[in-house]
């Protein structure tokens, strides 16, 4: 459905009763969506409406940081687009020092002129160490989308965080450990299986 991400099964019945858009999901009364939907008629009811009275929470752990930045005019050269990740990953890894926080993943974003847009992830075996091992993995994952017919239009990237540095944390544990521990390397093998 164009404008909402409905939920996966809902889609073929939304599609059945004439429902294509949100705006023709608007047009539903409250009790045909309940009638079709059941309980979550009325968060459909609500949502397409704006309403939405779950609670802001501001302080929650963050899972990810992340930069993008979109482009006048599209990016056809590997090197103009390589040139374009650097102040991305100085932004990302300034955030995280700040932060005392580190991750293992980073995850490519890329919009082309078409609007299309790609994703494409690497997970390494250990704690990120800076912004030039940042901007390596994000260089190679762009490198392989290369050569392109299509403009880049925007690019982006997020590292998933893993815990603070010197702490791995994971299910009912943190341990201390330095990024030259001998531990380290077990104690990601052991996350890894988990």
């Amino acid at each position: 459905m164009i404008g909402l991400r409905a939920d996966m099964d809902a889609l073929p019945k939304l599609e059945k009763l004439g429902i294509q858009t949100v705006a023709d999901l608007r047009e539903k009364p409250l009790a045909f969506l309940q009638q079709h939907f059941g309980k979550s008629g009325n968060w459909y009811y609500q949502i397409v409406r704006g309403i939405d009275e779950r609670s802001v929470q501001p302080d929650r752990p963050r899972k990810s940081v992340g930069a993008e930045d979109t482009f006048a005019v599209g990016i056809f050269a590997l090197d103009a687009a390589r040139a374009e990740l650097a102040p991305l990953a100085e932004r990302v890894w300034r955030h995280c020092e700040a932060k005392h926080l580190s991750g293992r993943t980073v995850t490519l974003k890329v919009k082309f002129t078409d609007f299309q847009q790609v994703t494409r992830s690497r997970t390494l075996p250990r704690l990120l160490l800076g912004a030039n091992e940042m901007l390596e993995v994000a260089q190679t994952m762009l490198a392989d989308l290369f050569p392109t017919a299509k403009g880049i239009r925007l690019l982006g990237w997020d590292t998933v965080i893993f815990g603070r540095h010197g702490h791995i944390s994971g299910k009912g544990f943190v341990v201390d450990i330095s990024e030259t521990s001998p531990f380290l390397e077990s104690v990601d093998d052991y996350i890894d299986r988990r």
